[in-house]
């Protein structure tokens, strides 16, 4: 049935798995967050989804299409982005809801429009601009830092992890045919180096519990599946159909959150979400209205 499907409807449907993948990945690393630190459950998560996809690399085209001298520079970068979003991402999962989290993360492509222009000269037109600045105000209308306990710095935090994955999403412009395995084994491998050196000199780490490996590698094998399927989503259909597969997270995050967690949005966090997703599905369709303004934009994942 699935190859009977127009490339678009394909594309919807991997991007649809792969942000489901996403979000299951976020939920188990959610589960084991009291237990260990968050260079810890990093080390883990990635370098068990690095295996993953060496494992897999016959199926992605050979390990040779690892060697990809021609975009170095820009697997380092992704590399190192990769290692401090996914550390503060995993942060604020120990201390928030999937949901407010996602609210935040849902920002990347308007941060990643905000990059565009000093890394690729673009020009930002005042609607895009307006959507924007409605994102942007989502964020305040959802955590209301006036009235909340959250300090400016842990909200500057918060914002940091969306910036580093916007970062990394940006790179991806600047290569030149890179492979599906190596876009995907990288970001996570070159992270899981410097992690690995944290985790076991200030990390204090202590080893997986038995039971604890199970949400751990759920994670990994969650990764990379999405990192997979929303290549694969890109391949085939335009950002502009694609890119706003990621906001059903949402769902994703109440739902989990609800049965995992007794985790439930307020009034306050659902209206900024529906904020934040109106303007980014405007900002992504706006950007590819014409091909002048036609940006290839990446995947998110988180």
């Amino acid at each position: 049935m699935f190859t009977r499907l127009s490339h678009t409807y394909k594309a919807l449907l991997l991007g649809l798995v792969a942000y489901i993948a996403f979000s299951v990945s976020d939920a188990a690393v959610k589960v084991i967050t009291p237990y260990y630190s968050v260079y810890q459950i990093v080390w883990g998560d990635l370098g068990i989804a690095s295996v993953i996809f060496l494992l897999l690399a016959p199926k992605l085209g050979g390990i040779k299409q690892l060697k990809d001298p021609l975009n170095t520079k820009a697997h380092l970068i992704r590399g190192a982005m990769n290692f401090l979003g996914s550390m503060l991402i995993v942060y604020f999962f120990s201390i928030m809801p999937l949901t407010s989290v996602y609210t935040v993360i849902f920002l990347s492509p308007f941060m990643m429009t905000l990059i565009a222009i000093p890394m690729f000269k673009e020009h930002v037109s005042w609607n895009r601009w307006i959507a924007m600045a409605a994102g942007f105000t989502g964020v305040l209308i959802a955590f209301r830092p006036w009235e909340s306990d959250i300090s400016i710095l842990t909200f500057l935090m918060l914002l940091g992890a969306p910036l580093c994955f916007s970062v990394m999403h940006s790179m991806m412009r600047t290569m030149k045919n890179p492979s599906d395995i190596a876009t995907g084994f990288y970001p996570l491998a070159i992270a899981v180096l410097p992690m690995t050196v944290l985790t076991f000199t200030i990390g204090d780490y202590v080893p997986f519990a038995p039971a604890h490996i199970i949400p751990l590698v759920i994670s990994a094998v969650a990764i990379v599946i999405g990192f997979i399927t929303v290549s694969r989503a890109y391949h085939m259909a335009d950002a502009s159909l694609v890119a706003p597969v990621q906001y059903t997270q949402m769902i994703w995050g109440v739902i989990l959150g609800a049965l995992l967690f007794d985790d439930l949005p307020d009034l306050w966090m659902l209206t900024g979400a529906a904020i934040i997703i109106a303007s980014g599905i405007y900002l992504i369709r706006s950007e590819h209205a014409t091909p002048s303004d036609a940006s290839p934009n990446t995947p998110t994942s988180s």
